[in-house]
């Protein structure tokens, strides 16, 4: 067998891309739809939100499930849910709904709720949405759960390890950050706490976003007004956030609203208006420096916009693009590669159109946990291997995600099509060599994945086996008269081999030790006989031979 000694060259071409959940967002007025390129969708859809909703798609086809601006739940066919109305969340608020699905159940999502700012008492509440009823279009089984006092920001972030979620939220009263654990047993309705270094008593700053990296490790707060931008590190094993720093905009007299971070965590975008010279403003901050001052000069302003058609929401996208709001705009700006430094991160202003009779708010978009379908501290999918010798090679493939088939080119010439539920699969190279082997996956919407090994096959580290032993041809009919007389046994194996002959009343009529393989049977009577054939290696052979004139 020969040696297999993996090196890994890359690891998922769309690293990104781990799940479906958002490859649709429901908007005030459209539907921008991932699974087709980008496209946008204004028929029939009205959520009633100013800012951002938020929908939850199936993981696996990526098809809307259902979506809610914070008080009302509509399924697929935009019909309201039963008990699907008066959610307590507030249309207004910047992100007013959080749908997160249960770990374990393919049927179970919470939606989190937030209200406006100025309102009371301020509450952070949860609903549950059961998938599997009302025919498989959903039913809000739990209403208006009430959690804690908050504010407008809300988010979270996806523990891939430990298969739980954080829901993070600020409370007002306290200036401690709230983080809800949110497992297969259930949500804990008893929050982690961690200080904000903050007073958010003026109620302006109650409003603006709280953001998630999409590995998990950092999150953002930005108070909209006086504008006060927390970036915090957090813990995804303990739910705990500590500060990092404050960021800085251009202008002091400013305020900010929106966040997004890059899909390689390196970068951070922010929006902010400028009041001084009524414009509005998007900022990129380089994260990746432990020294906080490097991080404040990493600033680099991508463009300046008049107040009128404001920068609003961030959102990052599953195409690894990030999408900007306007206010009163029918068109979307988009940065294309926002893992760059700088204009090489291509800031594309009104990019996609959003159609002109829909020249409204153009505030947020679907409220997103990024980690959930942006694993960019864990490999979406890996191959690996046993070498077992004389059994072949053993390939497994390590994947969180719900795939529709593996595709294998084993760069041998061969090729092996796996369904979505074979993770194993073994392989044997037939001479030594470098091999490239390339795994391809689909899930819905016709996103892929990609991961490409280099294989060196080495046959001097681990020895061919020996050919099988050729299968022992024994005789069972001798001509006495002629032609082949002997008891000759083709493929019989050097070495003290016995053998015993019998006749039919049992009577031993030959018996060797050390069976010389040429045993004359003409010296017998024509009969019919039996033999007892014991290999070297113990292996037995019992038969019959017949002698016949």
């Amino acid at each position: 067998m020969k040696k297999i000694i993996f090196i890994i060259v890359l690891l998922c071409n769309n690293i990104c891309f781990a799940q479906n959940e958002y490859m649709h967002w429901v908007m005030q007025n459209y539907t921008i739809n991932f699974c087709d390129s980008v496209s946008l969708d204004t028929n029939n859809v009205n959520v009633g939100s100013i800012n951002a909703s938020a929908t939850i798609c199936n993981k696996n086809t990526g098809q809307i499930l259902f979506y809610t601006n914070g008080t009302q739940v509509l399924n697929v066919n935009l019909q309201q849910m039963p008990n699907g109305n008066n959610l307590a969340g507030d249309y207004q608020s910047e992100q007013v709904a959080l749908i997160v699905p249960q770990p374990g159940s393919n049927h179970i999502y919470y939606i989190f709720t937030t209200d406006r700012y100025g309102d009371t008492p301020n509450a952070l509440e949860y609903s549950i949405v059961d998938m599997n009823k009302d025919g498989g279009l959903g039913d809000v089984t739990v209403k208006n759960v009430f959690l804690d006092s908050t504010t407008e920001k809300l988010n979270g972030v996806y523990n891939f390890a430990g298969n739980f979620f954080w829901v993070i939220a600020l409370n007002p009263s306290t200036n401690n950050f709230m983080s809800f654990k949110l497992d297969s047993a259930g949500l804990d309705t008893i929050p982690v706490l961690s200080p904000s270094h903050t007073d958010v008593g003026n109620t302006f700053q109650r409003a603006g976003y709280l953001r998630s990296s999409p590995n998990g490790k950092n999150i953002v707060v930005v108070f909209e007004y006086p504008y006060l931008i927390g970036l915090y590190h957090f813990n995804k094993d303990s739910g705990n956030l500590k500060l990092r720093t404050f960021l800085p905009l251009e202008s002091q007299d400013a305020d900010a609203l929106s966040a997004s971070f890059s899909p390689d965590n390196s970068k951070l975008y922010l929006t902010g208006d400028n009041s001084t010279n009524n414009v509005s403003e998007i900022y990129q901050f380089d994260i990746t420096n432990n020294d906080t001052n490097v991080i404040k000069a990493s600033r680099i302003k991508l463009s300046t916009v008049g107040y009128n058609n404001a920068f609003t929401g961030l959102q990052l996208g599953p195409d690894q693009k990030i999408y900007v709001g306007r206010y009163y705009l029918d068109s979307l700006t988009v940065i294309e590669k926002p893992n760059l430094a700088g204009i090489a991160c291509q800031f594309m202003l009104n990019k996609i159109a959003t159609y002109t009779q829909f020249n409204v708010y153009n505030g947020g978009f679907s409220n997103n946990i990024d980690g959930l379908y942006y694993f960019a501290d864990t490999n979406n999918i890996n191959l690996t291997y046993k070498d077992t010798c004389n059994k072949g090679i053993l390939f497994t493939i390590n994947t969180a995600r719900g795939y529709n088939y593996f595709a294998i080119n084993l760069g041998d010439g061969r090729d092996t099509l796996l369904d979505s539920t074979q993770y194993t699969f073994k392989h044997w190279y037939d001479s030594a060599g470098t091999y490239s082997v390339k795994l391809t996956t689909a899930s819905g919407c016709n996103i892929q994945d990609s991961v490409t090994i280099s294989v060196t096959v080495d046959t001097a580290k681990c020895p061919v086996p020996p050919p099988p032993t050729p299968s022992l041809i024994i005789p069972t009919i001798i001509y006495s008269a002629g032609g082949q007389t002997k008891w000759h046994i083709l493929n019989l194996p050097e070495g003290n081999n016995s053998v015993t002959l019998y006749d039919e009343l049992g009577q031993v009529i030959y018996k060797s030790l050390n069976y010389p393989n040429d045993y004359d049977m003409r010296m017998l009577p024509p009969a019919m006989y039996f033999y007892r054939l014991t290999l070297e290696n113990g292996e037995v052979h019992i038969g019959k031979v017949v002698v016949v004139k």
